[in-house]
């Protein structure tokens, strides 16, 4: 008998095992759960990004609508004061005339201005709606986050009542 056949005899049999082998714990819920705090994370901070976006174009839609405020109040107190002068008898018509003109070219900015309100506006508007949307996602995505976190209680409970 060669040295490879006395190493290539019958194989040992396995022992049987009395009960079921243990399992390995199942990490496919951990793992999705750790995928989904990421998402949410990652989303919570989208929303915040977006919150400072919405409110800095509330901000810059404020001062403008406060610069054109003011600018139509400034262009009518000096409008009433041209129109006092004159009909008072204090001033002449030809600085009426040239009063008139100054206060048609305030009004004129005091329009430009309240365009860029509009725009300011229109740019809020729709920040404002990206932030709700945003925010709904959010919600959504801690609703599920939380239905699995009950999830994986829940199977954790069943393991430990099956043990006991």
């Amino acid at each position: 008998m060669s040295v490879l056949a006395a190493f290539a005899g019958r194989r040992a049999q396995r022992e049987v095992v009395d009960g079921p082998e243990a399992r390995p714990p199942e990490r496919g819920l951990e793992q999705l759960l750790g995928v989904r705090r990421q998402r949410l994370e990652r989303l919570e901070r989208e929303r915040r990004e977006v919150r400072a976006h919405w409110r800095a174009l509330r901000l810059a839609l404020r001062e403008t609508r406060q610069r054109w405020r003011a600018a139509l109040c400034d262009a009518e107190e000096d409008w009433r004061k041209a129109q006092g002068q004159f009909f008072g008898m204090l001033g002449t018509s030809g600085q009426f005339r040239s009063a008139r003109q100054a206060y048609q070219d305030r009004r004129d900015e005091a329009g430009a201005l309240r365009l860029a309100c509009r725009e300011h506006a229109a740019g809020a508007r729709s920040a404002g709606r990206d932030f709700f949307a945003v925010r709904r996602r959010v919600g959504e995505a801690r609703l599920r986050q939380e239905k699995l976190t009950m999830l994986r209680d829940a199977l954790r409970l069943a393991e430990v009542k099956g043990e006991a």
